[in-house]
């Protein structure tokens, strides 16, 4: 019988993603899981906590502010001291462009192969571009070190290929279900739900200018926009109307879930994406998305299947496929049972788990190989 995998999970951030993850990979691996302390208490509820931990999976948080580790660990330095007694056969970190990251993932690197998940291949506009500057050097530096690399969606894959030369071993897998409830509830008919972080490529006035067109038909509806950012504050003044509803913060949790339980449908207009963890959410609690055809939503988004997909930047054809759903009840509620199903297929993280696994493996096999006996061309993703 093979022996399972001893995986190490190294979270700088995404704390229920890596919650999740190491859930996944708890029923045919060992998993020790490293998050980032205030991320981890920010993102993932204490059920979920207790229930990675009652999977097996050796949880243990650092503080990023002061890359100490929390607890009784006095020194960073302790961290590579626990990760010793774990005797971890790999390690697979999530891609975060700073300094520390990169000096751990490099560290880790010299003792076992290392996985970097690359979410976004290439920075998106606004915030995002300033801070991707600054980083640049880190991120060059951990993709770089790491041995492969797992990307969401065809569309990252083709990116990341496109970003650097990858000669190295690459896996594309769907990104799993967020926000998950315990149960489905019937929603509030007419509540358009737009959530996340408000920055420019999100097409918050792309979504205005349609519910404007909206209001023209006469067609009654709720504009739910939650969480904060520079685009919220520019565009606050239009957002000043009866059928509209704003969240300015960012979201717990359980809010999260609430929102989305009482959505009829989540409005995803980006300009540009890679992938996008509110699809994902959406489809976690049974919520059909209309989303632009841009970037990697396509990857994510079954057009007629769990949700619509529209022109970006196109407020005209996102009015109309918003007013097809506000006035055809049995289409929405058609495409929230794809939802739902694509949520308990694709994005189960078992089945992620499943897929990553011999992923790992392959990984470890080719880092035993003499250089000489390695094949020209790394291995490519498994379909």
């Amino acid at each position: 019988m093979t022996e399972p995998l001893r995986i190490l999970l190294y979270a700088p951030h995404f704390a229920e993603y890596a919650l999740r993850l190491a859930e996944g990979l708890a029923a045919r691996a060992r998993v020790m899981l490293v998050c980032e302390r205030r991320n981890l208490a920010a993102e993932a509820p204490v059920e979920i906590v207790a229930r990675v931990r009652d999977r097996g999976v050796a949880l243990t948080t650092f503080d990023g502010s002061a890359g100490i580790p929390a607890g009784p660990f006095a020194r960073h330095v302790r961290l590579p001291w626990l990760v010793s007694r774990f005797r971890p056969d790999i390690a697979h970190v999530q891609e975060q462009a700073d300094a520390p990251t990169a000096a751990m993932l490099t560290r880790l690197s010299r003792r076992m192969p290392v996985v970097l998940t690359v979410h976004d291949p290439r920075p998106h506009v606004g915030n995002d571009t300033a801070f991707a500057m600054r980083g640049a050097a880190h991120r060059k530096r951990l993709r770089a070190n790491a041995a492969a690399y797992h990307v969401h969606g065809a569309y990252c894959e083709r990116e990341l290929r496109a970003s650097r030369n990858v000669d190295r071993p690459l896996l594309s897998t769907a990104l799993g279900a967020h926000f998950v409830p315990e149960d489905l509830r019937a929603p509030e008919a007419g509540c358009l739900l737009f959530f996340g972080r408000m920055e420019a490529y999100k097409g918050l006035e792309t979504l205005l200018d349609a519910a404007d067109i909206l209001r023209s038909q006469g067609l009654a509806f709720r504009l739910v926009v939650a969480g904060r950012g520079p685009e919220l504050d520019r565009l606050r003044p239009r957002l000043d109307a009866p059928d509209a509803e704003v969240h300015d913060r960012f979201l717990e949790h359980g809010e999260a879930i609430a929102l989305l339980q009482r959505a009829s449908l989540v409005v995803a207009p980006y300009l540009e994406a890679t992938q996008s963890a509110v699809v994902a959410a959406a489809f976690a609690n049974g919520r059909p998305v209309v989303a632009s055809a841009v970037g990697g939503l396509p990857d994510f988004v079954t057009h007629g299947r769990d949700g619509l997909l529209v022109p970006p930047a196109d407020p005209a054809a996102l009015a109309a496929a918003l007013a097809l759903l506000l006035t055809d009840r049995s289409k929405v509620a058609s495409l929230a049972a794809g939802a739902a199903a694509t949520a308990r297929c694709e994005l189960d993280w078992a089945i992620i788990g499943a897929r990553l696994e011999p992923f790992y493996r392959d990984v470890i096999s080719a880092r035993s190989q003499p250089m000489a006996a390695r094949p020209a061309r790394a291995m490519e993703a498994r379909p």
